[in-house]
């Protein structure tokens, strides 16, 4: 019979009663709690059994702290006879469907019972580790499952010139307590001249490696020290996905390869690193070493030695300087569109009229020509499949955009809104102050998120403003009108008496992208305008 999930509530008695029998069973591993925190857990919401057939065969026991958005997940239980059935990631999936809006789960679980695999397996990854209360003084490891909700520091970018991911090695050459062999090619890393060029960060796989740390007081050194990192939180699902295809290329690509844990180890450092949206990974194991070409040309992720990051901090941050940061973190990668490719792509992107076929091919291999420096972008899911391309170039004060087209996709419209927002940020940071789409045939999906994004048509193109300046609503609009003029189109006058529905158009229209929005506001009966971080 199929599994069913229940929300037990006080009044399902019986469900309470066989949830209670299953955990006495494992009060040895479990701990004993009594009849009443059932009942308890049960009106708070906090009690999900698995039914089968009409028994309990497995339960989660979980708080709900109201001052915490925090899940604290107390027992999680599955009957010894029905394991190896996917039970407990069944109860853990629906706690997180009943509870999204939380930010995550939290648990604790003695050391010394060696599930860090099964944790491991159900998505969390370590969090610390505390001394038990018991009299044996047992360690308690921390375990953590995000739910994938934007934190106060998820959208911060670094002042960086280049962020790099380390491995293990590097790291504990950079922060153990005992010395290694060569780690002074690590520590280079950290010369005074480097401080602003370079930031760390790390990825779950380095925090499994140091929780499996035996030497206590060199994992609790170390664990400490991540807090000098950035952390990185890439979907588990994605980076499951993307680890297979590597572990399978790196096998395929060195013949007598093994897939053994090392393999996997080091392929995963590789996932998270191009499921995070970052290029460079930092390490000195020669096994990675050996599977350079592989980690390019299945992630996009250079696997390069902490010397080469030293000797070419540069030249590394121009390869990572355009990773859509917008698109951190999920399935879609990308990457310049390679000479040659450009047939490739025909069959993925709507065309029409004159721009169709060889037509189309050719003009995208025009714009590799010439003494124009286009940037030819494309963006493909996570099976390959190409679902969005798109070509800029600064033109004075204005990024041109001749191409940009979206394929067939669930996901099409939110690429296409997220892309305009990328081109507008872009056309920021590059000093721009008009975006101009002189695509002749944008994707549908494209063209209807411009409308609602602050584009408008103008000479059969789609322009847009980027008012990136701070002050009052008349300097504000002094720039705004200035451009405006420029394009010989009409813009809206900022003035006292304009209604704040009006002003929410503005800001949408001529905001400049992430980080600075135009506000308009009323302060002491007039209104201010201003860009604001």
């Amino acid at each position: 019979m199929a599994i069913k999930l229940v929300s037990v509530s006080p009044a399902q008695e019986e469900l309470i009663v066989k949830a209670i029998a299953l955990g006495d069973r494992y009060t040895k591993t479990l701990g004993l709690l009594t009849p009443p925190a059932y009942e308890k857990a049960a009106e708070d919401g906090g009690l999900l059994v698995a039914v089968e057939a009409g028994e309990v065969i497995g339960y989660a026991l979980f708080g709900l702290p109201k001052r915490s958005a925090r899940i604290r997940l107390a027992h999680l239980c599955v009957a010894e006879e029905e394991r190896g059935r996917g039970i407990a990631g069944r109860l853990v999936e629906g706690i997180k469907e009943r509870y999204p809006q939380r930010l995550g789960i939290k648990a604790k679980c003695r050391r010394d019972y060696d599930l860090s695999g099964m944790w491991r397996s159900l998505g969390f990854v370590p969090d610390g580790e505390v001394r038990g209360r018991g009299r044996d003084g047992e360690i308690l490891d921390g375990w953590w499952l995000d739910l994938g909700h934007p934190d106060l520091f998820t959208e911060m970018e670094s002042d960086a010139l280049l962020v790099v991911t380390v491995d293990h090695g590097v790291f504990a050459d950079l922060r153990g307590l005992t010395d290694t062999t060569g780690a002074e090619e690590s520590r280079a890393l950290e010369a005074g001249w480097m401080a602003d060029l370079v930031e760390f960060a790390y990825t779950p796989q380095l925090v499994h490696q140091i929780r499996d740390l035996t030497d206590t007081a060199e994992r609790q050194h170390q664990q400490a020290a991540l807090t000098g990192l950035h952390k990185l939180s890439p979907g588990s699902a994605a980076v499951e996905e993307r680890t297979r295809e590597l572990v399978q290329a790196a096998t395929q690509a060195v013949p007598g390869l093994a897939a053994d844990p090392a393999l996997l180890r080091g392929m995963r450092y590789v996932a998270e690193t191009s499921c995070a949206g970052l290029q460079v990974l930092a390490t000195r194991d020669p096994l990675l070493s050996r599977l350079t070409d592989v980690a390019w040309e299945v992630a996009r992720v250079r696997v390069v030695s902490p010397s080469t990051v030293t000797l070419h901090v540069d030249e590394l941050r121009q390869a990572q300087v355009y990773r859509p940061a917008d698109l951190m973190g999920t399935e879609f990668r990308s990457a310049e569109v390679a000479p040659g490719a450009e047939d490739e792509l025909v069959a993925f992107f709507e065309q029409s009229g004159a721009d169709d076929g060889s037509a189309f091919s050719e003009r995208l291999r025009s714009l590799n020509e010439g003494g124009i420096a286009w940037r030819r972008e494309l963006l493909r899911d996570g099976q390959g499949r190409p679902v969005a391309l798109y070509a800029w170039s600064l033109d004075g004060r204005t990024l041109v955009v001749p191409v940009l087209r979206t394929a067939g996709h669930p996901l099409e419209e939110t690429l296409a809104r997220q892309l305009l927002f990328l081109l507008k940020r872009l056309g920021r940071d590059c000093g721009a102050e008009i975006v101009r789409i002189s695509d002749p045939h944008p994707s549908e999906a494209a063209r209807s998120a411009a409308g609602d994004d602050g584009f408008f048509e103008h000479n059969g193109q789609l322009v847009a403003l980027l008012v990136n300046v701070c002050g009052t609503a008349a300097e504000v609009e002094v720039v705004a009108g200035g451009l405006a003029r420029e394009l010989a189109v009409d813009a809206t006058v900022l003035d006292v008496g304009m209604p704040a529905e009006v002003t929410a158009v503005l800001e949408r229209a001529w905001r400049a992208g992430q980080g600075h929005r135009l506000r308009v506001a009323v302060i002491h009966g007039a209104h201010q305008a201003a860009l604001v971080d």
